[in-house]
């Protein structure tokens, strides 16, 4: 979410604060700010054990999973080039609907033909014998 997306939801929270104060419902709150029940009675929640200060953005609710290492990896992907994926004699590859696909996202997809068993080629078949 960008900084202005969340200045903007935390505008509607603060919005909420002050219908809260004139004394609205929840259920009135959440039709005049056009969100959920649920997040009204969230918000008026937090509002009554803290005010106007427990609405505020404080930072994202949870960290990252990933590792700074793992991070920088995911991030270098997509300079790597296209992504090829295969399924081997998937009969899908034959369809019309899929050879154009193929052809009108060539730029960056490209399509290899597997033998139907190769499973030292196609890492997915490992899934299958468990």
């Amino acid at each position: 979410m960008t900084a202005v997306q969340r200045a903007k939801r935390e505008q509607v929270r603060l919005r909420a604060a002050e219908l809260f104060a004139r004394g609205y419902t929840d259920k009135q709150v959440a039709k005049e700010l056009r969100v959920s029940r649920m997040s009204a009675n969230r918000w008026r929640r937090a509002w009554t054990c803290g005010g106007y200060a427990a609405l505020a953005f404080k930072g994202p609710a949870s960290l990252p999973r990933l590792s700074q290492a793992r991070f920088a990896r995911l991030e270098a992907a997509p300079l790597r080039g296209p992504a090829a994926h295969d399924w081997g004699d998937l009969n899908r590859h034959i369809c019309p609907e899929t050879r154009r696909f193929i052809a009108d996202n060539d730029d960056w997809l490209r399509v290899f033909q597997l033998p139907s068993y190769a499973p030292d080629l196609n890492p997915v078949e490992g899934v299958w014998s468990c």
